[in-house]
């Protein structure tokens, strides 16, 4: 079956994305089912499409690809996709996704969130969005001083990126922050510290 999508009114997207509609590195994407070549077992994706042409993949490494933020509004209100996403290579923008720590009612937008995700939610400034599956949840935000990171721990549950070729759709469902985006840089080396530590304390200057 299809997966819901979750996501509010994108025309109306929360106060602390609005700086990024003025970036031209916005995509549209779709549910795609898909087969792993390692396990064999189906799953549903999200495949980046190119607003100036949906029926073509976009490239997370190929800013000819992506568009702007009203093109890919316009193609979603169309319905020729699912929603809208932004490329990150090139941009001060990371994040740290929580997989599989949550439960979205989109009939009373009523969240409930899993204990053990608590734990990487503890920066109340860092904005913070339920993911349109509705089963995870993203904080986005500044990243300027750590180097490049595309990083997943606790066996795939959370996954931190900066500085990298990737992209995230918007649900704009916001769950708690600021006004605008805040820097999570500290955040991210707090986690890697504590769930990743033998790799990252070096760096860090941690014992």
């Amino acid at each position: 079956m299809r997966p819901q999508t979750h996501q509010t009114n994108l025309a109306r997207l929360p106060r602390a994305l609005l700086p990024l509609t003025d970036e031209k590195r916005w995509v549209n994407w779709e549910w795609k089912r898909r087969t792993s070549k390692i396990t064999g077992e189906d799953s549903w994706g999200k495949p980046p499409l190119q607003p100036r042409d949906p029926t073509r993949y976009a490239r997370c490494d190929d800013p000819s690809t992506w568009s702007s933020y009203q093109r890919a509004l316009e193609m979603y209100a169309d319905r020729v996709c699912d929603g809208i996403g932004i490329m990150l290579a090139g941009s001060t923008i990371g994040g740290i996704d929580i997989e599989n720590c949550c439960q979205h009612d989109a009939w009373t937008k009523h969240t409930v969130i899993e204990d053990w995700a608590f734990a990487f939610l503890i920066d109340d400034h860092a904005y913070t969005e339920v993911r349109v599956s509705g089963t995870g949840l993203r904080i986005i935000g500044r990243c300027e001083e750590g180097p490049k990171l595309n990083r997943t721990i606790l066996g795939g549950r959370v996954t931190l990126y900066r500085n990298c070729a990737r992209y995230v759709t918007i649900s704009g469902i916001k769950l708690k922050g600021e006004k605008r985006l805040t820097a999570i840089d500290e955040l991210m080396d707090v986690i890697l510290v504590r769930y990743d530590r033998q790799r990252f304390a070096s760096r860090l200057g941690v014992k």
